[in-house]
């Protein structure tokens, strides 16, 4: 039978994965800890490695292989600025078409929308109208970011 705080090697473990009686158990609060022995043991998730939340438990360490390859990472592409509005223009289909209307205005203003319009002869909402939205919103978004940064204030370090 499993047992709490007791280390188990890993055979040991994978014969627990066969145990009907073990099946559907759930220790709740509990995790699984790799110890520097190689064992491994189930422990309250407050004495998992680095001590868990506000623990004083002193932290483990573990080392991986330095000639491990992990590769070179990919480099950061920034979108272009047409990117942008046709990317926040799928999420904002995507978001009228899972909220049914249009997320974040009221019915009434979307009628007054509409109205106006249908009287000016626009009775269609084009993939065109919808990133002419998203730019407008992407430009008052970059506006406001530009308006906060021109008000963040650092300070010098102090020696």
């Amino acid at each position: 039978m499993l047992q709490v705080n007791h280390p188990y090697t890993w055979a040991e473990l994978e014969a627990f994965t066969d145990d009907p009686a073990l099946e559907g158990l759930k220790l709740k609060g509990y995790v699984l800890r790799a110890d520097m022995d190689g064992m491994f043991t189930f422990v309250k998730w407050t004495e998992a490695s680095y001590g868990g939340y506000n623990s004083d438990l002193p932290g483990r360490t573990y080392t991986i292989d330095k000639q491990a390859a992990f590769g070179e990472p990919e480099p950061i592409v920034k979108r272009t600025a047409a990117q942008r509005v046709d990317s926040l223009m799928l999420k904002f289909i995507d978001d009228c078409k899972q909220a049914g209307t249009v997320p974040g205005i009221t019915d009434a203003k979307i009628s007054e929308i509409i109205g106006e319009a249908w009287k000016s002869g626009n009775t269609r909402i084009t993939a065109d109208v919808v990133r002419r939205v998203a730019a407008h919103f992407l430009a008052e978004a970059e506006a406001r970011a530009k308006e906060a940064a021109r008000h963040h204030v650092t300070s010098a370090p102090t020696s």
